[in-house]
């Protein structure tokens, strides 16, 4: 005989069949199957690379789902809405397009992001960058292309091995499973808010690394709004769509007929002072007019005036070829910067100083296990000094 107490919330039951309902169960069943399957999505990547290597586990923990909260919402139509049901579809999603903004010190991208598996399509404002670019984590090719000057770049990261970039979706996924055992995360309900007109919950997840806070539809459970923080970076996510159909054409790095074409490859020995320093050199003396940039931030290496008004100018005619031949010279400079640890102690002093002036300092580094700094002059020479005598 069943007890009263079950008779009553049968009778009382007035959930209905609903699109929100079927996804609340299928995003238990899936987060509870998870859990006891043990299944760990691979290593990460992605985050690993960001802000000097250091591992970033930005702040995400997924409630752990038992098969008795599932039997309570089925028969309690004032069901809790938990951080897996809205994080659900971030995790299990195949393809997904969103809009994502990213913040570094003080530069802006705003792009609009097309995944499929291990492929993925940027298309961006071309104020901002190159119009298209696609990267396949299987091939390790990434492919830029700028479709009004039939234009293409295609780059080889197969030396990377475990050092290319991931998908935006499987970063996420792997930032949860860095935080699930984390013992020193944390995560919380905040109060439900407005958000363009549509009410939301909100979630907040986090660590002494970082944040990730998200905005869902209480009814479908679909993230709305997602936030992450890391130190000095902020990436912002809107507009999801989750498993539209995506024509894989999208995403092929063949390069279309007609195209111009310049390649090269990407190599992971790159962060050496001696490249480093070759970057640094074709920055300054051919880029900046024989002086060194008033810093070397995120937003200093993106927008380089130098280099936008000798092009607009016409006194820096050159080849698409030539263009990457020198990025990619310049690029190891930023490379060996990302390298360094905090206790290495980088500065940067070089704002304005003549290209070829060595009683000028511009910069300086301890190496690991060294007792001195290397400070790096105008002409880009070397003396050894310890800390005290480090310019003032």
């Amino acid at each position: 005989m069943r007890p009263k107490k079950l008779d009553q919330l049968v009778s009382n039951l007035e959930t209905q069949p609903s699109e929100g309902l079927d996804r609340r169960i299928a995003a238990m069943i899936r987060q509870a199957a998870r859990q006891r399957s043990g299944e760990r999505p691979p290593e990460p990547v992605l985050w690993r690379r960001i802000m000097r290597s250091r591992t970033a586990r930005i702040a995400a923990v997924i409630a752990l789902v038992l098969v008795g909260i599932l039997v309570f919402q089925l028969f309690d139509n004032s069901a809790s809405v938990t951080w897996a049901g809205v994080i659900d579809p971030l995790v299990t999603a195949e393809t997904a397009v969103f809009n994502i903004v990213t913040r570094l010190q003080d530069a802006t991208i705003e792009a609009k992001i097309m995944v499929m598996g291990q492929r993925i399509r940027y298309e961006m404002e071309s104020a901002q960058g190159p119009p298209i670019v696609i990267f396949d984590a299987e091939r390790l090719e990434m492919l830029t292309l700028v479709p009004e000057r039939k234009a293409a770049v295609l780059v080889d990261m197969t030396d990377l091995v475990d050092q290319a970039p991931e998908n935006y979706l499987a970063s996420i996924r792997n930032v949860i499973n860095e935080l699930e055992s984390d013992p020193n995360a944390s995560i919380e309900r905040l109060a439900d808010v407005e958000l363009d007109g549509r009410n939301t919950v909100v979630f907040r997840a986090q660590n002494d690394d970082g944040e990730m806070t998200v905005w869902a539809d209480p009814e479908t459970l679909l993230p709305i709004r997602l936030e992450q923080r890391l130190s000095g970076l902020s990436v912002t996510s809107t507009d999801f769509q989750f498993d539209p159909e995506l024509d894989p054409a999208l995403f092929s790095t063949e390069i279309p007929a007609g195209y111009s074409t310049a390649s090269s490859q990407m190599r992971s020995d790159n962060a050496t002072e001696e490249k480093a320093l070759e970057g640094l050199r074709i920055w300054a003396q051919i880029l900046e007019d024989n002086q060194f940039p008033p810093d070397l931030s995120t937003a200093a290496y993106q927008k380089m005036p130098g280099l936008r008004k000798k092009l607009r100018e016409g006194t820096l005619t050159l080849t698409t070829q030539e263009k990457l031949d020198m990025a990619m010279k310049i690029a190891p400079f930023s490379q060996f910067l990302a390298t360094l640890k905090p206790e290495q102690d980088w500065q940067y002093v070089g704002g304005g100083v003549p290209f070829g002036d060595a009683s000028q300092p511009v910069c300086w580094y301890k190496p690991i296990g060294s007792e001195t700094y290397r400070v790096i002059y105008g002409d880009l020479s070397i003396k050894e000094m310890p800390k005290e005598d480090l310019p003032r």
